[in-house]
């Protein structure tokens, strides 16, 4: 695709061995961002991330790790990227919780839940947007929303304002079959398009 501004982007469709479709550039780098910003569709941000909050029920000031997307119960919350549940059960004040372990030494922390997707467990490998719980509000919660933390080595950063990494590039035991079926399918676009100038510049001769 060529914008009009003059910039060409180019895309390569390509299935992986477990049959996950994704589009690359030519050089084997994802197109899209490894995560979503937030995990669910929330009609506000009910509180900000921040180091000092008044928590609504204990009435004193603490850090607020996260953000608290407010939300109906039941509604969906899902995987903001591919990762390994590293737990999921009750926890204290954050209620039903589950924390994935991700890429780029991210991890994702969904707190207050009504109650988990079934199938799910320690361990258990989640791909991003799957859906792993609801919303309710157990635990320390006033009322119905999702408790969402990111943390990026172990230190927890705001999620509406974090850069997102990109996606992991084509696997590297794929790369080469990726690589011929680009110069095979670049090869083939070049010639269309070198066809349809040549047709082009005939037209305008005569």
């Amino acid at each position: 695709y060529k914008h009009a501004n003059g910039v060409k982007y180019e895309a390569i469709r390509h299935q992986s061995r477990r049959g996950q479709v994704t589009y690359y550039r030519p050089n084997g780098t994802s197109l899209k961002k490894a995560f979503s910003r937030y995990p669910i569709r929330f009609s506000h941000i009910s509180s900000n991330f921040g180091s000092s909050r008044k928590h609504p029920i204990l009435h004193y000031r603490r850090p607020h790790k996260g953000i608290d997307l407010a939300a109906p119960i039941g509604t969906p919350i899902y995987a903001i990227g591919d990762g390994k549940i590293a737990f999921i059960g009750r926890q204290n004040g954050y209620g039903n919780m589950i924390k994935i372990n991700h890429a780029f030494s991210y991890t994702t922390v969904y707190a207050h839940m009504l109650r988990f997707q079934k199938g799910l467990r320690n361990g258990t490998y989640v791909q991003k947007g799957q859906i792993i719980g609801f919303v309710g509000q157990s635990g320390l919660a006033t009322g119905p929303h999702c408790h969402y933390e990111l943390h990026l080595n172990h230190i927890p950063r705001n999620p509406t304002s974090v850069a997102l990494p990109q996606a992991q590039p084509v696997p590297r035991p794929e790369s080469q079959a990726f690589q011929r079926f680009t110069r095979e399918i670049m090869a083939q676009l070049h010639l269309f398009e070198a066809t349809k100038l040549a047709s082009k510049n005939q037209t305008s001769y005569r």
